[in-house]
């Protein structure tokens, strides 16, 4: 193959043993018998990924399905790998039948008419289509969280947990928690690693809110909380010191990470600590708290 016309592609073209090939091997006339190898897989990698990524990327299958993914983490993303029976995939080989010297003085047009393309078509041998998948993150994470409601249980699932679950990238799962706002179980761990995510109960939601309201209406911080907006951490504070004054007769004091928690989901915007609540969400709240 022509270097100077085709340079585009050498990070793109996976280079097999020609040994892998039976078709290509010379005839003999002694019949041996030939050793037992494993199918060849043939994968044609997306426009998306190198050969490079393909290296930093690893292959994940469950025993109990027939599903078989190619996770890229560097990238955060997830392909399925569909078995298929034929493929536009080629592969070529060079015609060794001239010799080096013969090639030596010959033109970059001529070095590439010595290269044959063929469709490989090998006994044993299948391809495997690259296709991104489309399964519903949101969906299946939801459907799973279920399982961990605060405070029914006191620990949830980890992100490393969900990606071997749902056969996804960290990534993937970790931008579909944030995006849909789970509940985060609070940890001794700072780091992402060491969080648990769940799912907050909707009595222990109310009560939070119960108990928000009152400071939105007392504390000088919060009188805009929609425009100015308030300080998330100070806010945080200012509920469970109110909490501390409480009749707890539902049940044990609140934790920062649940006030934490319903504060965000009303938060129009967080910008440096600073929260913008929702005026519809906080009235929403106080219309149902009324009935």
């Amino acid at each position: 193959m022509s270097k100077r016309k085709h340079n585009h592609l050498a990070d793109r073209v996976l280079k097999i043993p020609k040994t892998d090939f039976p078709s290509m091997l010379p005839k003999t006339k002694i019949s041996t018998p030939s050793p037992r190898h494993p199918p060849l897989l043939l994968l044609q990698l997306p426009s998306s990924l190198t050969m490079q990524d393909l290296t930093k990327s690893h292959f994940v299958m469950q025993n109990d399905t027939d599903k078989c993914r190619l996770v890229s983490e560097e990238k955060g993303i997830t392909f399925d790998l569909v078995k298929v029976e034929t493929s536009n995939a080629y592969v070529l080989v060079k015609d060794e039948s001239n010799d080096e010297a013969a090639n030596a003085n010959a033109s970059d047009e001529e070095k590439g008419g010595n290269t044959e393309a063929r469709l490989l078509r090998e006994k044993n041998t299948f391809f495997l289509e690259c296709l991104e998948s489309k399964v519903n993150l949101e969906s299946e994470i939801q459907l799973i969280l279920r399982e961990y409601v605060y405070p029914t249980v006191k620990e949830g699932i980890s992100v490393n947990e969900l990606s071997s679950k749902l056969m996804h990238s960290k990534k993937q799962i970790q931008d579909t928690l944030d995006k849909t706002n789970a509940f985060k179980f609070q940890s001794a761990e700072t780091n992402a690693e060491g969080c648990s995510y769940g799912i907050l109960s909707e009595e222990t939601e109310r009560e939070v809110w119960f108990v928000i309201q009152g400071v939105l209406a007392e504390w000088s911080g919060g009188a805009d909380y929609a425009g100015k907006g308030v300080d998330l951490s100070q806010m945080v504070k200012e509920v469970l010191n109110r909490d501390d004054d409480e009749d707890h007769s539902y049940g044990t004091l609140l934790e920062e990470s649940v006030v934490r928690h319903c504060l965000e989901k009303c938060s129009v915007e967080v910008i440096d600590g600073c929260a913008k609540l929702s005026v519809d969400y906080v009235s929403s709240i106080n219309t149902f708290q009324c009935f």
